[in-house]
Protein backbone atom coordinates (compact mmCIF):
# COMPACT_ATOMS: atom_id res chain seq x y z
CA UNK A 1 0.00 0.00 0.00
CA UNK A 2 2.68 2.05 0.94
CA UNK A 3 4.79 1.60 -2.02
CA UNK A 4 2.19 2.81 -4.46
CA UNK A 5 1.18 5.76 -2.77
CA UNK A 6 4.56 6.31 -2.95
CA UNK A 7 5.31 5.82 -6.75
CA UNK A 8 2.03 7.66 -7.53
CA UNK A 9 2.91 11.06 -5.28
CA UNK A 10 6.32 10.81 -7.60
CA UNK A 11 4.68 10.96 -10.86
CA UNK A 12 2.56 13.19 -9.64
CA UNK A 13 5.05 15.68 -8.07
CA UNK A 14 6.71 14.84 -11.98
CA UNK A 15 3.77 15.55 -13.61
CA UNK A 16 4.05 18.79 -16.19
CA UNK A 17 0.05 18.83 -15.67
CA UNK A 18 0.48 18.98 -11.55
CA UNK A 19 3.86 21.47 -12.17
CA UNK A 20 1.81 23.59 -14.99
CA UNK A 21 -0.90 24.53 -12.32
CA UNK A 22 1.66 25.33 -9.34
CA UNK A 23 2.92 27.79 -11.84
CA UNK A 24 -0.27 28.79 -13.48
CA UNK A 25 -0.78 29.74 -9.56
CA UNK A 26 1.91 31.81 -8.65
CA UNK A 27 1.63 33.72 -12.19
CA UNK A 28 -2.03 34.28 -11.07
CA UNK A 29 -1.00 35.54 -7.91
CA UNK A 30 1.34 38.16 -9.48
CA UNK A 31 -0.49 39.08 -12.20
CA UNK A 32 -3.27 40.08 -10.50
CA UNK A 33 -1.30 42.22 -7.72
CA UNK A 34 0.74 43.95 -10.27
CA UNK A 35 -2.35 45.05 -12.18
CA UNK A 36 -4.34 45.81 -9.51
CA UNK A 37 -1.53 47.98 -8.35
CA UNK A 38 -1.01 49.84 -11.64
CA UNK A 39 -5.13 50.59 -11.81
CA UNK A 40 -4.99 52.16 -8.33
CA UNK A 41 -1.76 54.42 -9.44
CA UNK A 42 -2.20 55.24 -12.07
CA UNK A 43 -6.35 55.61 -12.22
CA UNK A 44 -7.50 55.87 -8.62
CA UNK A 45 -5.13 58.29 -6.99
CA UNK A 46 -2.94 56.07 -5.21
CA UNK A 47 -2.56 53.74 -2.51
CA UNK A 48 -1.77 49.81 -1.75
CA UNK A 49 -3.63 46.62 -1.19
CA UNK A 50 -4.11 45.36 1.91
CA UNK A 51 -2.31 41.79 2.22
CA UNK A 52 -5.90 40.26 3.01
CA UNK A 53 -6.90 40.93 -0.68
CA UNK A 54 -4.09 39.57 -2.69
CA UNK A 55 -3.93 36.40 -0.16
CA UNK A 56 -7.94 36.35 -1.22
CA UNK A 57 -6.99 36.30 -4.73
CA UNK A 58 -6.73 32.48 -4.51
CA UNK A 59 -10.32 31.74 -2.95
CA UNK A 60 -11.52 33.29 -6.68
CA UNK A 61 -9.89 30.57 -8.72
CA UNK A 62 -8.80 27.36 -6.36
CA UNK A 63 -12.04 25.06 -7.20
CA UNK A 64 -10.84 25.33 -10.83
CA UNK A 65 -7.09 24.99 -10.99
CA UNK A 66 -7.69 22.00 -8.61
CA UNK A 67 -9.84 20.50 -10.38
CA UNK A 68 -8.17 21.17 -13.65
CA UNK A 69 -4.77 19.87 -11.89
CA UNK A 70 -6.59 16.48 -10.81
CA UNK A 71 -7.45 16.01 -13.66
CA UNK A 72 -4.16 16.75 -15.87
CA UNK A 73 -2.17 14.86 -13.32
CA UNK A 74 -4.06 11.61 -12.57
CA UNK A 75 -6.17 10.92 -16.03
CA UNK A 76 -3.13 9.68 -17.39
CA UNK A 77 -3.51 6.88 -15.24
CA UNK A 78 -6.64 5.38 -17.67
CA UNK A 79 -5.38 6.87 -20.96
CA UNK A 80 -1.79 4.80 -20.29
CA UNK A 81 -3.16 1.67 -19.07
CA UNK A 82 -1.25 2.49 -15.94
CA UNK A 83 -4.20 0.89 -13.10
CA UNK A 84 -4.20 -2.23 -15.14
CA UNK A 85 -0.45 -2.51 -15.01
CA UNK A 86 -0.76 -2.35 -11.12
CA UNK A 87 -3.54 -4.69 -11.14
CA UNK A 88 -1.46 -6.79 -12.73
CA UNK A 89 1.11 -6.61 -10.39
CA UNK A 90 -1.09 -7.33 -7.77
CA UNK A 91 -2.21 -3.83 -6.14
CA UNK A 92 -5.62 -4.33 -5.21
CA UNK A 93 -7.88 -1.88 -6.73
CA UNK A 94 -8.85 -0.33 -2.81
CA UNK A 95 -5.01 0.58 -2.84
CA UNK A 96 -5.48 2.25 -5.80
CA UNK A 97 -8.07 4.50 -4.86
CA UNK A 98 -6.82 5.05 -1.58
CA UNK A 99 -3.26 6.17 -3.31
CA UNK A 100 -4.68 8.30 -6.00
CA UNK A 101 -7.16 9.90 -3.31
CA UNK A 102 -4.49 10.78 -0.58
CA UNK A 103 -2.64 12.49 -3.81
CA UNK A 104 -5.48 14.38 -4.15
CA UNK A 105 -5.50 15.55 -0.74
CA UNK A 106 -1.80 16.86 -0.91
CA UNK A 107 -2.32 18.25 -4.60
CA UNK A 108 -5.29 20.51 -3.05
CA UNK A 109 -2.84 21.15 -0.23
CA UNK A 110 -0.13 21.83 -2.87
CA UNK A 111 -1.75 24.54 -4.81
CA UNK A 112 -2.60 26.50 -1.60
CA UNK A 113 0.35 26.64 -0.31
CA UNK A 114 1.78 27.95 -3.28
CA UNK A 115 -0.47 30.14 -3.60
CA UNK A 116 0.02 31.17 0.40
CA UNK A 117 3.53 31.97 0.12
CA UNK A 118 3.50 33.74 -3.40
CA UNK A 119 0.84 35.76 -1.69
CA UNK A 120 3.27 36.73 1.03
CA UNK A 121 5.96 37.25 -1.25
CA UNK A 122 4.30 39.72 -2.95
CA UNK A 123 2.49 41.36 0.59
CA UNK A 124 6.06 42.61 1.29
CA UNK A 125 6.37 44.39 -1.86
CA UNK A 126 2.87 45.93 -2.75
CA UNK A 127 0.85 45.82 0.10
CA UNK A 128 0.10 47.95 3.33
CA UNK A 129 0.19 44.52 5.82
CA UNK A 130 -2.79 42.55 7.59
CA UNK A 131 -5.28 45.48 7.91
CA UNK A 132 -8.64 43.83 9.20
CA UNK A 133 -7.27 40.59 10.58
CA UNK A 134 -4.29 39.98 13.02
CA UNK A 135 -1.62 37.32 12.68
CA UNK A 136 -3.28 34.74 14.06
CA UNK A 137 -6.53 35.09 12.49
CA UNK A 138 -5.13 35.31 9.21
CA UNK A 139 -3.28 31.70 10.33
CA UNK A 140 -6.46 30.31 10.84
CA UNK A 141 -7.87 31.40 7.69
CA UNK A 142 -5.08 30.05 5.58
CA UNK A 143 -5.36 26.50 7.73
CA UNK A 144 -9.42 26.73 6.67
CA UNK A 145 -8.30 27.03 3.18
CA UNK A 146 -5.84 23.98 2.94
CA UNK A 147 -8.51 22.15 4.62
CA UNK A 148 -11.16 23.13 1.84
CA UNK A 149 -8.00 22.20 -0.68
CA UNK A 150 -7.32 18.93 0.50
CA UNK A 151 -11.09 18.28 0.81
CA UNK A 152 -12.01 19.73 -2.92
CA UNK A 153 -8.73 17.69 -4.14
CA UNK A 154 -9.95 14.25 -2.97
CA UNK A 155 -13.32 14.93 -4.04
CA UNK A 156 -12.33 16.06 -7.72
CA UNK A 157 -10.29 12.59 -7.08
CA UNK A 158 -13.05 10.66 -7.15
CA UNK A 159 -15.04 12.45 -10.11
CA UNK A 160 -11.64 11.26 -11.99
CA UNK A 161 -12.42 7.84 -10.96
CA UNK A 162 -15.93 8.16 -11.78
CA UNK A 163 -15.61 9.11 -15.06
CA UNK A 164 -11.82 8.16 -15.75
CA UNK A 165 -11.67 6.39 -19.15
CA UNK A 166 -14.21 8.23 -21.23
CA UNK A 167 -14.20 11.51 -23.58
CA UNK A 168 -16.15 13.42 -21.03
CA UNK A 169 -13.63 13.64 -18.21
CA UNK A 170 -12.25 16.68 -18.39
CA UNK A 171 -15.51 18.36 -19.00
CA UNK A 172 -17.30 16.40 -16.28
CA UNK A 173 -14.51 17.51 -13.74
CA UNK A 174 -14.43 21.10 -14.94
CA UNK A 175 -18.49 21.45 -15.30
CA UNK A 176 -18.97 19.91 -11.85
CA UNK A 177 -16.31 22.56 -10.46
CA UNK A 178 -18.07 25.07 -11.79
CA UNK A 179 -21.50 24.17 -10.93
CA UNK A 180 -20.28 24.14 -7.04
CA UNK A 181 -18.37 27.81 -7.70
CA UNK A 182 -21.89 29.10 -9.09
CA UNK A 183 -23.76 27.58 -5.61
CA UNK A 184 -21.43 29.10 -3.56
CA UNK A 185 -21.71 32.78 -5.33
CA UNK A 186 -25.44 32.39 -5.23
CA UNK A 187 -25.27 30.87 -1.26
CA UNK A 188 -23.28 33.91 -0.49
CA UNK A 189 -25.14 36.55 -2.35
CA UNK A 190 -28.28 35.24 -0.44
CA UNK A 191 -26.88 34.71 3.13
CA UNK A 192 -24.83 38.07 2.97
CA UNK A 193 -26.39 40.45 0.89
CA UNK A 194 -24.17 43.80 -0.05
CA UNK A 195 -27.38 45.96 1.18
CA UNK A 196 -30.19 45.22 3.23
CA UNK A 197 -30.47 42.09 5.52
CA UNK A 198 -31.10 38.62 4.47
CA UNK A 199 -34.08 37.68 3.09
CA UNK A 200 -34.20 33.85 3.61
CA UNK A 201 -36.46 31.60 5.91
CA UNK A 202 -37.62 28.21 7.39
CA UNK A 203 -36.00 25.30 4.96
CA UNK A 204 -34.63 27.31 2.41
CA UNK A 205 -32.21 29.24 5.42
CA UNK A 206 -31.51 26.28 6.61
CA UNK A 207 -30.26 24.58 3.44
CA UNK A 208 -28.10 27.80 2.60
CA UNK A 209 -26.48 27.69 5.92
CA UNK A 210 -25.74 24.19 5.92
CA UNK A 211 -23.89 24.41 2.90
CA UNK A 212 -22.18 27.55 3.42
CA UNK A 213 -20.94 25.73 6.76
CA UNK A 214 -20.09 22.87 5.88
CA UNK A 215 -19.22 22.45 2.31
CA UNK A 216 -15.92 22.97 1.47
CA UNK A 217 -16.75 24.25 -2.15
CA UNK A 218 -18.29 27.57 0.52
CA UNK A 219 -15.19 27.35 2.38
CA UNK A 220 -12.50 29.79 -0.17
CA UNK A 221 -13.21 32.67 1.69
CA UNK A 222 -9.89 34.39 3.22
CA UNK A 223 -12.77 36.04 6.19
CA UNK A 224 -13.83 32.93 8.29
CA UNK A 225 -17.39 33.07 8.76
CA UNK A 226 -18.07 29.84 11.05
CA UNK A 227 -16.20 28.21 13.69
CA UNK A 228 -12.85 25.91 12.48
CA UNK A 229 -14.60 23.43 14.06
CA UNK A 230 -17.31 23.71 11.78
CA UNK A 231 -14.73 24.03 8.71
CA UNK A 232 -12.55 20.87 9.60
CA UNK A 233 -15.99 18.83 9.87
CA UNK A 234 -17.40 19.43 6.38
CA UNK A 235 -13.33 19.27 5.04
CA UNK A 236 -12.89 16.02 7.05
CA UNK A 237 -16.64 14.35 5.66
CA UNK A 238 -16.17 15.40 2.19
CA UNK A 239 -12.32 13.61 2.41
CA UNK A 240 -13.64 10.84 3.86
CA UNK A 241 -16.83 10.36 1.81
CA UNK A 242 -14.26 10.31 -1.49
CA UNK A 243 -11.90 7.86 0.02
CA UNK A 244 -15.23 5.69 0.25
CA UNK A 245 -16.98 6.21 -2.81
CA UNK A 246 -13.68 5.63 -4.90
CA UNK A 247 -13.05 2.36 -3.68
CA UNK A 248 -16.64 1.70 -4.35
CA UNK A 249 -16.09 2.59 -7.70
CA UNK A 250 -12.87 1.26 -8.38
CA UNK A 251 -14.20 -2.07 -6.98
CA UNK A 252 -17.09 -2.07 -9.66
CA UNK A 253 -15.22 -0.02 -12.92
CA UNK A 254 -14.28 -1.81 -15.54
CA UNK A 255 -10.87 -0.89 -16.28
CA UNK A 256 -9.21 -0.96 -20.33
Amino acid sequence: MLRIFYADLRSMIRNRGFLSCLGGMVMYVAGFTVLITIIIKGFMGGGMLAAEEIMGTYSDVAVLFIAAMVLMAFNIDYSDGIIRNKMICGVKRSGIAVSVISCGCIAGAALCITSVVSSCIMSLFFSTGLSTLTVTEAVDSILVLTLASMAVGAFSTFLMILFGGTKGTYVAGLLIAFIFKLIGMEVAEKLYPEQGECLLTGTKLMLYRFYDRFVPYAHFSFYRRWSFTDYLIGSMACIIISYILSVLVMNKKEIK
